[in-house]
């Protein structure tokens, strides 16, 4: 299995010496920093350095439903929330874990590989927020030049791109009671539709970051082409401090490399793309953030910015599960000499598959007062599931895991994971010292909007609506008859009981977005202008999911793709390399 693996190239190769300056420092070598760092050293007359905490991937995250088994491993900050006061009873210490990549590729390499763009009315309500020329008809060319679709049913439609660095497909694992779930859909009047194409609302046949059967990263599509480049440098194990900045304009950034602390000089601009948790917390522990909280922790404010840290939205959501007689617990299944070869040969069947995700949903929620047209509420996947998943991912307490899960260990079943798209309520990412070695303070403040819980409990509802069809019943489906703990006294109450659960147990999707948000200058919360430029201070950018005013209608690596791609493109007007007789928009267009 290994050695098959290696057909494709999965990580860039690095590099161990740091030169004393570049023109450009990125920080963070994610989703977005590896976007950035290819197309700003298309320019042979600049010189690019990526810097990232974490190591390069191993090889086994190649295989799209292994890699988030990942989780809580080195290439995972593994940050821990604080405790919740509205939510979590069944959680350790009301805390949900939420994974991030610490890695060459960053959480594009731990993620659940879904291809969403999001909804188009999200980049026009940026707009209307004060992010000038974010748009859906302005960010659109964007989506489009990132991607590479490879399924004529999909690019043929008009809404995709080919040959974009991003390679998209759909996993090649169909079971036979896949086909059960889309009758489902039909039977509820529910189109089929391709999530991002015309239309949102409906079921999709989902295609994901894969490459002929492998997991295709922001690392394998963006920096592996490029990694000869001699202006490039990746510097892996780089564990950056802070920026360092004179005079309100950023000089360079303070940075841990074997075993000691070094610095670096910037001559045009450092770009932080450290992600939504730890880009607030590298913008603080730089003096740059509210005021009151910096002085607290005895750091010298360079600039009082309200909005760091702030706005922080999520997807969070629950599960409802259904056993099966359509099939193996895909435990068993993935143990098969029959799947590994599949695998080996053909790159198909379970392992292929985007962590078992076999469709997706997205749907509206009726009853809410603010829903809107042609945008969903929320977001539902339907998993081969067994329990791996849960006892990794959801920090529950053993006590309520085993009363849930432990009866079905062997038992085949089908996980309707849900969550909302539009959470109204709003966290935090707070220092907790001024020690750069300390994890920030993570409060996503859950339901603290008591709407949020009602779309969870719609998209529950929605997910056992599914199950109930007589395609669902021809296999077997049944909802499991295990109840969580502390819930048990609204069993015959669907939606007290489905109350109970979202709040008792809330689940992360590790969608984090928005601690330093984009927008007018003049709004005090925002923190960049729409050209991604940190208020007040000088060749310092933002560029990540942490600038999205809102969330966006689905998963984030794309969008986050798709930032960097334009900002890359802004950032293109302030190079002009007269020597190479080129501008730079001529290299990278």
């Amino acid at each position: 299995l290994i050695p098959s693996l290696k057909r494709q190239k999965h990580s860039p190769n690095t590099k161990s010496n740091v030169r004393e300056a570049y023109d450009f420092v990125i920080i963070g070598a994610g989703s977005a920093g590896s976007v950035l760092a290819n197309r700003l050293s298309t320019n042979p007359c600049v010189s690019v350095l990526l810097l990232e905490a974490g190591s390069t991937p191993p090889i086994l995250t190649e295989i799209p439903a292994v890699e988030r088994f990942f989780v809580h491993t080195s290439i995972d900050w593994d940050f821990e929330s604080v405790a919740q006061n509205r939510s979590g009873s069944n959680l350790n210490g009301r805390k949900v874990k939420y994974a991030s990549g610490k890695v060459v590729g960053g959480s594009s390499v731990l993620n659940d590989v879904q291809f969403s763009r999001g909804n188009p009315q999200n980049y026009d309500d940026w707009e209307s927020m004060g992010a000038k020329g974010w748009n859906y008809k302005e960010v659109y060319e964007y989506f489009i030049k990132l991607e590479d679709n490879r399924d004529p049913e999909y690019y043929a439609d008009g809404y995709h791109g080919i040959g974009g660095p991003q390679t998209i497909s759909k996993p090649r694992y169909n079971p036979s009671f896949k086909k059960n779930i889309f009758e489902a859909a039909k039977s509820l009047d529910i189109p089929i539709i391709d999530a991002n194409g015309a239309h949102q609302i409906g079921f999709y046949d989902l295609q994901g970051t894969e490459r002929d059967g492998q997991l295709c990263s922001a690392a394998k599509g963006y920096l592996v082409p490029v990694d000869f480049r001699e202006n490039l440098d990746i510097i892996p194990e780089a564990y950056v401090r802070k920026i360092i900045i004179k005079n309100k304009v950023a000089t360079g950034v303070e940075f841990k490399y074997k075993g000691s602390i070094r610095t670096v000089s910037a001559r045009k601009e450092v770009i932080l793309s450290a992600g939504t948790v730890n880009t607030p917390k590298i913008l603080m522990l730089s003096g740059i953030g509210p005021a009151d909280h910096l002085k607290e922790h005895n750091i010298t404010v360079v600039s009082d910015l309200k909005g760091v840290g702030q706005n922080l939205q999520d997807h969070v959501g629950s599960l409802e599960n259904f056993v099966m007689n359509a099939s193996v617990n895909v435990a068993i299944k993935l143990a098969e000499p029959s799947t590994i070869g599949d695998y080996v040969n053909n790159r198909s069947g379970p392992f292929s598959a985007a962590q078992l995700v076999l469709a997706l949903a997205y749907l509206q929620n009726n009853d809410s007062s603010d829903s809107r047209e042609k945008v969903p509420d929320f977001q539902l996947y339907f998993v081969e599931l067994n329990n791996i998943l849960p006892l990794l991912d959801f920090n529950m307490k053993l006590e309520a895991f085993a009363q849930i899960y432990l009866k079905y260990t062997l038992s085949p079943y089908l996980g309707c994971l849900c969550h909302l798209l539009h959470p109204r309520s709003r966290g935090t990412i707070m220092l907790k010292s001024a020690n750069p070695d300390d994890p920030p303070l993570v409060d996503p403040n859950y339901f603290e909007d008591p709407e949020d819980v009602q779309d969870i409990v719609a998209a529950l509802k929605a997910c056992r609506r599914v199950a109930e069809t007589e395609p669902m019943k021809r296999i077997g489906v049944e909802r499991f008859d295990t109840l969580y703990p502390g819930c048990e006294k609204y069993a015959k109450n669907e939606t007290a009981y489905y109350t109970c659960q979202v709040v008792s147990t809330p689940i992360t999707y590790y969608h984090y977005a928005g601690t330093a948000k984009m927008g007018d200058p003049k709004d005090e919360m925002t923190v960049v202008d729409p050209e991604l430029r940190v208020k007040g201070i000088k060749n310092l950018r933002v560029v990540d999911s942490s600038v999205m005013p809102t969330i966006t209608t689905g998963n984030t690596n794309i969008p986050t793709q798709m930032i960097a791609e334009k900002a890359s493109y802004m950032i293109s007007t302030s190079i002009n390399c007269n020597k190479y007789n080129k501008t730079f928009e001529e290299y990278v267009l």
